[in-house]
């Protein structure tokens, strides 16, 4: 378009054609990147909601007991998990559980443990014999490099008995008013998925502990 126009020149407008040609493609590039991460977060916050509606408990109202509970996911997707749950004889239980590992694998997770102990018996058996269940599900059915960490508590209002079993959570507490101190529920058991016939032991606090504060395990 014009010939006078000096050589050089020439060629510095063909390198900054070059140059804006590049950042063209990578703007391009970017955009593209930023709309799949949008798409990416919508379908994470849906399968969040997804995963607290499948997940939900409801904390039982029972005379004589305050009971309150919060968890708070790390990402989007939680890996924590409690539930709690009223027998056929008024017991009132509470699982306490931890996937070794965050994110969609352990929500996952979770979801096939709510759904195993949903379906075991309303007359609920001892904490030790629901570790057990739930370790063979787990066992059969979760990657070998994933393992689940529980503790499950079972009070029984007529005694006044609080039985317990752990799959290798962190230890609960309980305040004895009477002593006016905090203890550690410990408890010793394999973590599930480990080994499939794995035994658990049942644990209690007798009746002359009936005054407690009972304290969920961090999660």
């Amino acid at each position: 378009m014009n010939p006078e126009v000096p050589e050089n020149i020439l060629n510095s407008f063909d390198i900054l054609l070059e140059v804006m040609i590049g950042y063209g493609l990578a703007h391009r590039e970017n955009q593209s990147l930023r709309h799949k991460q949008e798409e990416l977060r919508s379908e994470m916050e849906i399968a969040a909601n997804v995963q607290q509606t499948l997940l939900g408990t409801k904390v039982p109202a029972v005379k004589g007991l305050d009971i309150g509970a919060i968890s708070v996911p790390a990402k989007h997707m939680n890996g924590d998990y409690f539930h709690f749950v009223e027998d056929d004889n008024n017991c009132v239980s509470v699982a306490i559980a931890d996937v070794i590992g965050k994110g969609i694998p352990a929500a996952l997770c979770m979801s096939m443990i709510k759904y195993a102990m949903d379906s075991l018996p309303e007359n609920r058996m001892m904490p030790s014999g629901i570790l057990e269940n739930l370790n063979r599900v787990v066992e059969q059915n979760v990657d070998p490099s994933m393992f689940i960490t529980m503790f499950y508590g079972m009070f029984n209002p007529s005694t006044n008995i609080l039985s317990y079993a752990s799959a290798g959570h962190e230890p609960g507490f309980y305040y004895c008013a009477e002593d006016k101190r905090f203890m550690e529920l410990s408890a010793k058991g394999l973590l599930l998925g480990v080994e499939k016939k794995t035994k658990y032991n049942s644990y209690q606090l007798p009746d002359h502990h009936a005054c407690i504060l009972f304290m969920l395990p961090w999660i």
